[in-house]
């Protein structure tokens, strides 16, 4: 039962009850200009004093627009923000995001849902900015209802998160998530960039050595092949060509309280991480309706050094 009062909805159906004391995620969906918030069964309120003041907000933006080929001339300072496996973890890309915040394209590698506490800011933001992006296993598997294709302990851990998403994402979301293609190309400045989540060649579940990469990018006609799926990163040029892989926002398997992330800076590509504050992701999976062996589980691997 809704407590009593009224409730105001904010941007992608965060709504806060009238009182000032709770807030709830509402499922939305639009048509015809309207807005319709649909309750979601076993939806709780919970004290807003238990989340962060600055959970949710809003990030900013690309400076340029959301063209999918753009020339920026020989000396252009042009910066690219090459992101992937965010995995519903909002500190994380809060902290990627303000570090870089100066960067004018956005690439997403795929892998917005699972395993984090917080999948709708991430997806709204993503949704929202990202000017060229990919499927992911994840995303693919939460907005169809099919499995991931991950190995076995991590599958437990996607069951248990993918079931709580599916209740916490809006409807245009989902439709978000569905409508992701599974491999990209796009020419930014003269420069070919294929995209992909796990392989070059658009399979969603290999999970593929830098070695493997490398093989099965050699013969696409790009200058650069980003890829993500195994949240370790790496970078390397072979025969002039150059392959990435950002390794994980959300998740990283190779060092724990860290985001990582890529940038290509006035045409250098360069790996990065950014600190954050893995505890503000660790209250939100402990507050979460999450088995309390999948919680310790994930923030095992999230503090991982």
């Amino acid at each position: 039962m809704n407590p009593p009062g009224s409730t105001r909805y904010g941007p992608s159906g965060w709504a806060f009850h009238a009182c000032g004391k709770c807030w709830r995620t509402a499922n939305r969906r639009e048509s015809a200009g309207t807005a319709k918030f649909l309750r979601t069964p076993g939806e709780s309120w919970i004290p807003r004093s238990k989340r962060s003041s600055t959970r949710w907000r809003r990030l900013p933006g690309p400076r340029t627009g959301n063209e999918n080929q753009i020339s920026f001339g020989q000396e252009s300072d042009m910066k690219i923000l090459i992101l992937s496996d965010i995995h519903a973890n909002w500190p994380a890309l809060q902290a990627v995001v303000q570090a870089e915040s100066d960067f004018d394209y956005l690439f997403f590698l795929g892998d917005l849902v699972d395993y984090g506490p917080d999948p709708e800011p991430c997806v709204d933001y993503i949704r929202r900015t990202a000017n060229v992006y990919v499927q992911g296993n994840h995303d693919h598997a939460l907005a169809f209802d099919v499995d991931c294709g991950c190995r076995q302990d991590f599958r437990d851990l996607s069951l248990s998160t993918r079931a709580w998403h599916q209740t916490l994402l809006p409807l245009i979301d989902i439709a978000f998530l569905q409508s992701m293609p599974v491999t990209m190309h796009t020419i930014v400045d003269g420069h070919h960039f294929w995209i992909s989540h796990a392989s070059p060649k658009g399979d969603l579940n290999a999970y593929l050595q830098p070695d493997e990469v490398v093989a099965a990018g050699h013969d696409i006609s790009a200058d650069t092949i980003l890829v993500g799926h195994t949240h370790i990163p790496f970078l390397r040029q072979v025969d002039g060509k150059v392959f990435l892989n950002p390794g994980s926002v959300g998740l990283p398997r190779d060092r724990g309280n860290h985001a990582a992330y890529a940038v290509v800076e006035s045409g250098r590509p360069e790996l990065r991480s950014v600190a954050y504050d893995v505890q503000e992701t660790i209250r939100g999976l402990r507050e979460s309706p999450l088995p309390e062996e999948v919680v310790q589980r994930l923030i095992e691997i999230l503090v991982k050094t």
